[in-house]
């Protein structure tokens, strides 16, 4: 039941409320996403930290967002197709294993986990395996309703975030669209909380959502436009290169 999982959310995952959390950590333009720099100058202002796994072709958890490393590192090289050793040869030691930022992270503060995964199976179960060791306060997210679904199968004690937003320019069919924008398979996934963009929201249908219950965090915070809006709407939010401690101070 809903309400059950929103008092999971109240009792374990208290610390999204706390502070915004910083997407892909805290970098900048002279700091990389997703790097163990950007991790630890979020630490040191002490708020939590997004972050995004994916598999590398030996099955390693690599924390990185894109699935080609051309935008980040300038390398026109997919993540499953490169070792995690070639990946640290293109990045110069940059893209970091997930259990080499738990050890860097311990729970000094919460952690975002985004699971970018369209088979679901392996980098989940991997992802599992090192986090059921983490003593840390973390939750997991995903777009993949399937996703959230094998950790709920796998613990149920995972605190699971469905991510969504407008779906406008995905390419996707119109009815996958409508389906997923508007959270018609959390019957799947059964999250938790929320995650959902903030660009062209559906003010009215996020409100309803948040009268069920939900905990809804936004993303991406990236100016304080639409201020008062937003603040109707969300619960929280995903900053990137911005600063402030709390979205509703």
């Amino acid at each position: 039941m809903l309400s059950k999982r929103v008092k999971e959310f109240s009792d374990r995952a208290y610390w999204l409320k706390e502070g915004v959390l910083y997407h892909r950590g805290k970098y900048s333009d002279s700091v990389k996403e997703n790097t163990m720099e950007a991790f630890s100058l979020a630490i040191n202002d002490k708020l939590g930290i997004e972050l995004d796994v994916r598999l590398s072709k030996d099955n390693e958890v690599v924390v990185i967002h894109d699935g080609n490393l051309k935008r980040v590192y300038g390398v026109d090289k997919d993540v499953s197709e490169c070792s995690f050793k070639e990946l640290s040869d293109y990045s110069d030691g940059k893209i970091p294993l997930l259990k080499d930022v738990l050890d860097l992270v311990d729970d000094r503060v919460g952690l975002m986990i985004e699971i970018k995964s369209n088979k679901v199976g392996v980098l989940e179960e991997k992802t599992y395996e090192i986090l059921k060791n983490y003593r840390g306060r973390y939750v997991v997210v995903s777009f993949n309703p399937f996703s959230l679904k094998y950790f709920r199968k796998r613990d149920s004690s995972i605190i699971r975030g469905q991510l969504s937003y407008s779906y406008d320019g995905s390419g996707y069919p119109w009815l996958v669209r409508v389906c997923l924008r508007r959270l018609w398979f959390n019957f799947i996934s059964k999250p938790h909380f929320i995650s959902y963009g903030i660009d062209n929201c559906n003010i009215n249908f996020l409100k309803k959502v948040r009268k069920k219950g939900y905990f809804i965090i936004g993303w991406t915070y990236k100016n304080k436009k639409n201020d008062e809006i937003l603040k109707q709407i969300y619960d929280n939010m995903i900053v990137e290169k911005i600063e402030m401690r709390s979205f509703k101070e």
